[in-house]
């Protein structure tokens, strides 16, 4: 009676090479940016950018700085704008909310 192995050959190659794998010692360190908008007094919106180094072989996270832009920006509705952020409503749905610089001249 001849015994059938379960695993395809594609994962019969990805188990054999995660077994030889040879990982660096030490950290191993991803720079990570993430951008959001801060409503201001005024009613305008500044840009704030965070930069974070992420180490991949544990996932732990460090936050190097956190810069807001001298720049002020407004929510537009048309297809003029700068920057456009998206994010799901509580139905599920996909919102783009669309910010273009304002001129301060």
């Amino acid at each position: 009676m001849k015994l059938q192995n379960s695993l395809t050959t594609k994962e019969e190659n990805y188990y054999n090479m995660s077994r030889k794998a040879i990982r660096i010692a030490g950290e191993d360190l991803v720079e990570e940016k993430s951008y959001s908008f801060a409503k201001q007094e005024d009613g305008t919106f500044k840009r704030i950018t965070k930069t974070q180094s992420r180490n991949i072989k544990n996932n732990s996270i460090k936050e190097k700085a956190e810069t807001i832009s001298e720049e002020s920006y407004k929510i537009v509705t048309d297809d003029d704008y700068a920057y456009t952020m998206s994010y799901q409503d509580y139905d599920g749905e996909e919102v783009s909310v669309r910010f273009k610089k304002i001129d301060t001249k």
